[in-house]
């Protein structure tokens, strides 16, 4: 078995202890991905303010909330536990940018903003895979940036993880915004959707699909809002063995899309707090992967939320468990928690009554 962990939208400034990452730490993953809004650009004195900086104060801003984010003590516990070159990511838009941005806008200084914000992207997650962990994030400049190798690098590629695959997707890099003159907007860009259209062209072994967006749902940041490559894709991937991992809707789901073989996981709201309806869910997931089975698990507090199994035989979801989280928003103990993920397990008959799961 091998364990991952999945994890979206994260604010230092809003998770100042990372209470999410001392709980995340329990369940001993052996992968990390962080999967957009890894940190946040337009927030508090710079909310709606960031297209307007120029592009030197754009990767001065974008550089210190990477710094600071890793330099938090707990979630640098959590990443120091995981071997090196086992973490990975993609980004959203308040990572990549600002609130609902397009990479392939002209406006805002965005052709340079983009290559900015990729070559801090891969600056970061190279210093996430460096052991022992370092004390603070390199200094890199605009023009540092600019002329590196790694404006240039791709964020979307594949991985190799005991059997499965996994597809990393870049969403915002390449992403149209819809107008009359371009009604069917893209969101991959033409050369990244021929890689996964190719990608899922080839032999059907288990698939892990991961977004900075969600799959459905999500009004016109999700994929199916792009309907042109969306009904591509989903004539590509709906008899194959998918399970699509986003984040970005600050909430867990869990759906099996009927008529596919498609199991949709979305996990999002890590570590924000201070707005009202979105603080302090501490959301994220666990995933187990097996030669015959994935094990999901989205928690939410402590407390596991919604669970499933993903059998790679009949490619179908099963053994689905939904927690009634009405009063989520209570401290739960750890005694509750531990004992909301056993019964999860036991529903599915994997465990013992007294199988403890957390210390």
């Amino acid at each position: 078995m091998t364990r991952l962990m999945f994890a979206s939208c994260m604010n230092h400034d809003h998770d100042v202890r990372g209470k999410v990452w001392q709980q995340a730490l329990a369940h001993k993953p052996a992968w990390l991905f962080l999967i957009g809004d890894n940190i946040y650009m337009d927030w508090g004195d710079l909310l709606r303010q960031s297209p307007n900086l120029s592009v030197d104060e754009f990767a001065r801003d974008l550089f210190a909330r990477y710094d600071k984010q890793l330099q938090q003590q707990s979630f640098r516990t959590l990443v120091e536990s995981i071997p090196a070159g086992q973490v990975h990511g993609t980004w959203d838009d308040h990572d990549f940018g600002w609130n609902d941005c397009f990479g392939a806008s002209a406006a805002n200084g965005m052709p340079d903003k983009r290559r900015v914000s990729r070559a801090l992207f891969h600056h970061y997650f190279a210093h996430l895979n460096q052991r022992p962990l370092p004390p603070k994030l390199s200094p890199m400049s605009a023009a540092q940036a600019l002329a590196s190798e790694l404006s240039g690098r791709e964020v979307y590629r594949s991985l190799q993880i005991d059997g499965y695959r996994v597809l990393i997707t870049d969403g915002r890099f390449y992403r149209e915004e819809r107008t009359p003159a371009n009604p069917s907007p893209s969101m991959l860009g033409p050369s990244q959707e021929a890689w996964l259209l190719q990608q899922l062209a080839g032999p059907d072994v288990p698939t892990l699909l991961v977004s900075g967006s969600t799959m459905t749902n999500g009004k016109d940041q999700s994929w199916d809002y792009h309907h042109a490559f969306f009904v591509q894709f989903l004539a590509a991937a709906s008899n194959r063995k998918l399970i699509f991992i986003g984040g970005d809707v600050h909430e867990n789901r869990l759906i099996h899309h009927p008529g596919t073989s498609i199991c949709e996981v979305t996990t999002s709201g890590a570590g924000l707090g201070l707005v009202s309806g979105f603080a302090n869910k501490r959301n994220f997931c666990i995933m187990d992967l097996k030669p015959d089975v994935a094990e999901i698990y989205l928690i939410r507090k402590t407390r596991v939320q919604l669970s499933a199994s993903y059998d790679l035989a009949s490619a179908r979801t099963t053994h689905v468990y939904d927690v009634d989280n009405e009063a989520e928003d209570i401290e739960v103990t750890v005694h509750n928690a531990a004992s909301s993920r056993v019964q999860a397990r036991k529903k599915q008959k994997k465990l013992p009554t007294k199988k403890k799961l957390f210390k």
